[in-house]
């Protein structure tokens, strides 16, 4: 525990004389050997902060609340994290949470008075730079470019997964499957024909073969021809629950008597910059999950399902090297799996494969690139 202590020692030391890289690592040192420690994860939240990044700030924030939740610091850090997002309504949320632990903590109470302000009709939103920022963006329509199509398609595929996923038509569950992926094929389709131009050019232009869109296209090709694949689904679905909650929003206002108060905060929610991140985060960690359940499907679907899983392994490697949300995922994934293959009760032979195998996905993850 003393490397620990010199390491929480030399970054508090750094962040007060404002080089917050190296608080950031040294703190980060410290969780290594000692992950439960929830001032560690404060204090490189704050870090994070000062570097602007905001999405680690906000992960450190919620990992310290995690450890001890009845500590007015956690929520202070969530919120200052929430504010640097630009997701004021969750900030002052956070802010308020901390208030209930610690009701007179000035920082928190002049902060969650700035939220409430900024969150006021007619006030103007602050800007990192100090000027004042460009309008916010229209909401998005059904009737665009995108939307109305966009619309539709989602909640096909809404349906198509959910009669896959449920168990009332186990005979019709490929057919069901397929249909939800022709669906998804079909939204990106959209997305590209709404971005790119509409030439025989753009198909030789690099940069349109390298999108998202067009490997996820190539995704779902393999998909069509392959046996299902547990879980690859549900980053699909829930895009489609994203985009369905922005484009029929104001149907679901009419909903009558207790669905609508069921429905409406819950779209709500997902429309915003919180819930739009939620999605995304839950859309990388199930593509994570299917690559670390790729050797038991291989095994149980035969060479077949081993050619899509090893498309499906490129795909999400090429997506982490750009993609935060997929990077957090394998991070988090592969900090819980150490927890757990280098407990003190896990045999030191089993770590070492552990460790071994890790390399060498690793490895292959980085020959993809």
């Amino acid at each position: 525990m003393a490397e620990v202590e010199d390491a929480y020692t030399a970054g508090n030391a750094a962040f007060k004389a404002g080089d917050n890289e190296e608080a950031v690592r040294c703190f980060t040192e410290a969780i290594r050997d000692d992950p439960t420690n929830e001032k560690l994860y404060s204090n490189r939240s704050a870090a994070n902060a000062k570097l602007c990044q905001f999405k680690d700030a906000l992960l450190d924030a919620n990992k310290c609340i995690d450890l001890k939740p009845d500590w007015f610091r956690g929520h202070s850090r969530r919120g200052a994290a929430y504010f640097g997002l630009k997701s004021y309504r969750a900030a002052l949320g956070a802010f308020e949470e901390g208030l209930k632990l610690e009701p007179t903590n000035a920082y928190m109470l002049e902060e969650a008075a700035r939220m409430r302000k900024i969150l006021t009709p007619g006030n103007a939103m602050p800007s990192s730079s100090g000027g004042m920022p460009p309008p916010p963006p229209p909401p998005v329509s059904p009737t665009g470019a995108t939307g109305r199509l966009h619309g539709v398609l989602s909640v096909n595929l809404l349906i198509f997964t959910t009669m896959y996923v449920l168990p009332f038509f186990p005979r019709r569950a490929a057919m069901n499957y397929r249909l939800a992926v022709g669906c998804a094929m079909l939204l990106l389709l959209n997305s590209l024909a709404a971005k790119w131009p509409k030439a025989f050019a753009t198909l030789k232009d690099p940069a349109f073969l390298q999108s998202d869109e067009v490997r996820t296209i190539m995704l779902c090709l393999m998909m069509l021809v392959s046996p299902p694949l547990p879980f690859a689904l549900m980053p699909y679905a829930a895009t489609a629950l994203h985009t369905v909650c922005l484009c029929y929003g104001g149907v679901f206002q009419k909903l009558p008597g207790p669905i609508g108060r069921a429905v409406v905060p819950r779209a709500q929610y997902l429309t915003s910059d919180q819930g739009t991140q939620m999605v995304q985060a839950f859309g990388a960690v199930t593509q994570v999950i299917v690559c670390l359940m790729s050797p038991m499907i291989v095994l149980a679907q035969g060479l077949r399902a081993g050619v899509l899983v090893f498309f499906y392994f490129q795909y999400v490697a090429r997506r982490h090297s750009h993609d935060y949300f997929t990077q957090q995922a394998v991070t988090t994934l592969t900090e819980n799996m150490n927890g757990i293959f280098h407990h003190k009760w896990c045999p030191s032979p089993i770590g070492m494969l552990f460790d071994r195998l890790k390399g060498l996905v690793a490895l292959a993850a980085t020959k993809v690139r």
